[in-house]
């Protein structure tokens, strides 16, 4: 491809004959990039196009996501003389430049939230940079860009260079005038032109310093650009800002200390932690210790297994775990809560007054040792708070946040999830448990598919003790990546479709997220070597394996695991008792401490002759029935998202009469799976009823049957501590409200 053609027939967005610099916008043929933005430089030797060449290769060699990724480069002959060397990169929204400038026609300044997020993003990269011992060297609005997820990065690396600064050296006066530290605009002053001595990073720093306050102020006051009495000038500028916190003015203020002596440079320059305001923690946390958090045990279905040459029985088995006993009501220890909002246009209403009310709610529960904070998103993300103690002077500021909080616009719910997990990261310190509550009623509807940036922001959170809870409101709702999202971490996703279930959601939710007693469980189900051959003809697991994951076990929670064993067909000389079956379970309690325990399943063979069948064992196959119901609304699900409405219904009715069947169909448990079953059957008779509701409904019911996580559906499986005190004392509850 003759890239000068190319270039000379894009639109051309940016233009500089002084520096022989043009930029354009140009179609490019490679699947991953449409469009890719060229920046045509004019280089008359090849001296001048091999520096030009060295600008990609420092960026393409240090890639950093504070920096514009560079795509490529090209160098073609000119027709007349000298080269064209042509830069190609990702393409962005537009310059800060340009956006300071439409800001400052509308007196619309930055929130703080996005002064510090700008900060930490090219800090970053410039300390990064600093390791590598480049500088910049040209810092300012026109080479910070901005793309469409609001995100800044760092580019144009023209006058970049290594720096060694063990040896002394002058260095070119370059870069922009405007921006130049006190001491690169002495030296022009004094006409020390092209050389001056001076620390380039430190002059980094100082352009930087003034490249903020321009954002600060959406301009530079003129002075700014004097030496006279500079130091006083611009402390006494900053001074005057009150639109911002003193944290922010005093970076400003170590950013632009006019002796190069006393300004720091990237490396000594702490990087801002963004978001690191929240309140301290207290000193005490958690609740009393919990000795021998976890109980392990095993049964057979049948009193005795019958085997012959020609018939075995297969019998359900069952592991139980039991976690350690707590008293109703009390808590495990402090949880920082980060509450991520929907406020888009269609949550305005009667949906956002529920979320107020329980939001409300969940505070009443909330004591001194845990910390909430609000993310609100629409178009855009918004961290209303910090991290806030709730104490009562805590609750109270919550409060107010919670009733200003407003709808309007689409919604973006990559921007609130992202932020909200960006936040959780930054903490200056994090509390024994955290969780992100995500609240939305609809579909994504702005920005891209949100599901690949939401997981790659939970990819890189190395957070411990970190769980995710989806709440979805209404029927049009992405339930598959909300479901996605909560199990991602462990946590739930509960669909909300009646007012009256909101108490018992966040009752549940917090009892579940403060009541950890064992994480990391993971269980194995091995054959014990014996006279009698086994085989697992079927393991109730999300896979099928014998070596399977757990949620993390609460105090109170039980936990059944069934699993099929079947005997080889062979004549038995005489009836036999012995483990037939091994069980280990490893975890970690709240002390960090990996700790193990081990079962064996005796069972008793006995010779297939006639006799009647074996006892069952009552407790084992109700729970095997639950986990057939789970079953079969899983492959019912599956079906019905495929538009196989059918044979969706054909598998539930089979389902259904298989398990009425079973002799267990009056047992609690057993009818709360048929009755969900029944309901679910309705939901796939047509097309129209699956899109009322239909898919968030199976997401609910199947997952929180099989693994027995309690739901505002299934409050069966919920411990003492999951149900809480109900909100029913909560006057301002609107008996009316509805969806």
């Amino acid at each position: 491809m003759n890239w000068t053609e190319a270039v000379n027939s894009s639109p051309r967005i940016y233009h500089c004959p002084e520096n022989k610099v043009s930029v354009y916008e140009v179609a490019y043929s490679a699947d991953h990039k449409a469009k890719v933005i060229a920046k045509q430089i004019e280089c008359e030797d090849e001296a001048k196009a091999l520096r030009a060449e060295a600008e990609a290769k420092i960026v393409q060699e240090h890639p950093h996501p504070g920096i514009n990724t560079c795509l490529g480069c090209k160098k073609e002959a000119r027709p007349d003389r000298g080269f064209y060397v042509y830069i190609f990169s990702e393409p962005m929204l537009r310059s800060l430049f340009d956006d300071i400038g439409d800001r400052a026609k509308v007196e619309q300044f930055y929130t703080e939230e996005q002064l510090w997020a700008f900060s930490h993003s090219l800090l970053e990269a410039l300390h990064y940079l600093q390791t590598l011992g480049i500088a910049h060297r040209d810092i300012k609005p026109h080479n910070i860009l901005i793309d469409s997820e609001g995100q800044i990065k760092l580019c144009d690396f023209g006058f970049a260079k290594h720096i060694d600064l063990q040896v002394p050296a002058v260095h070119s006066l370059l870069g922009s005038a405007l921006y130049w530290s006190p001491k690169l605009r002495q030296a022009f002053m004094d006409g020390k032109i092209p050389k001056v001595q001076h620390n380039p990073f430190k002059s980094d720093v100082f352009s930087l310093g003034l490249t903020l306050v321009n954002l600060t102020l959406l301009a530079l006051p003129n002075p700014l650009h004097q030496l006279a009495n500079l130091q006083q000038f611009i402390d006494d500028e900053l001074d005057r800002i009150d639109r911002y916190s003193k944290s922010w003015v005093d970076l400003l203020r170590s950013m632009l200390r006019v002796e190069e002596a006393h300004r720091p440079d990237f490396m000594q320059l702490k990087t801002p932690i963004l978001y690191a305001d929240d309140e301290e923690l207290p000193q005490v946390l958690g609740g009393e210790e919990i000795q021998s958090p976890l109980q392990l045990s095993a049964k057979c279905g049948y009193n005795h297994v019958r085997v012959s040459e020609r018939e075995v029985d297969t019998v359900p088995c069952m592991i139980t775990i039991t976690a350690c006993s707590q008293p109703s009501g009390q808590r495990t220890y402090g949880v920082d809560l980060m509450c991520v909002i929907d406020q888009s246009g269609s949550m305005e209403g009667r949906v956002m007054d529920l979320v107020k009310i329980s939001l409300n709610g969940l505070l009443t529960r909330l004591d001194g040792r845990d910390r909430m904070s609000l993310v609100g998103f629409n178009n855009e993300a918004e961290r209303k708070c910090p991290l806030i103690r709730c104490s009562e002077e805590g609750k109270a500021r919550l409060r107010g946040l919670i009733e200003a909080l407003d709808c309007r616009r689409m919604t973006n719910i990559s921007k609130g999830f992202q932020m909200g997990v960006e936040v959780l990261k930054r903490r200056r310190t994090a509390n024994q448990a955290t969780s992100l509550l995500l609240f939305s009623d609809g579909c994504n509807n702005l920005g891209v598919n949100p599901t690949l940036p939401c997981m790659s922001a939970l990819e890189h959170c190395d957070l411990t003790r970190f769980t995710v809870c989806t709440f979805g409101f209404g029927d049009e709702l992405d339930s598959q990546l909300l479901e996605a999202l909560a199990n991602t971490r462990k946590g739930e996703f509960q669909h909300i479709t009646e007012a009256q279930q909101i108490p018992d959601v966040f009752n549940f939710a917090l009892g579940n997220i403060t009541t950890v007693v064992a994480r990391n469980l993971m269980v194995s189900i091995a054959l014990l070597p014996s006279n009698v051959a086994c085989e697992f003809p079927k393991i109730y697991t999300k896979e099928n394996k014998n070596i399977f994951e757990l949620p993390d076990l609460h105090a109170n929670e039980q936990k059944e695991l069934i699993f099929l064993l079947k005997p080889a067909h062979q004549a038995l000389l005489r009836n036999v008792s012995f483990p037939a079956v091994q069980v280990d379970l490893s975890y970690t309690d709240n002390d960090d401490t990996e700790a193990s325990k081990s079962v064996r399943l005796d069972v008793k063979f006995m010779k297939w002759d006639g006799t009647a069948k074996p006892t069952e064992n009552s407790d084992v196959f109700r729970h095997w029935c639950r986990v057939q119901g789970a079953e079969y609304l899983r492959d019912a699900r599956e079906l019905a998202s495929e538009g196989n409405f059918r044979e969706a219904d054909s598998r539930l009715g089979t389902g259904i009469e298989l398990i009425r069947s079973s002799g267990y169909a009056d047992v609690p448990l057993v009818r709360e799976v048929l009755g969900h079953m029944k309901l679910a059957r309705e939901m796939v008779q047509s097309e129209q009823n699956w899109k009322r509701g239909g898919d968030p409904f199976f997401a609910s019911i199947s997952y929180s049957h099989f693994e027995q996580s309690a739901t505002v559906l299934t409050r069966h499986y919920m411990s003492p501590q999951q149900r809480g005190n109900h909100l029913a004392d909560i006057e301002e509850r609107p008996a009316h409200l509805e969806f």
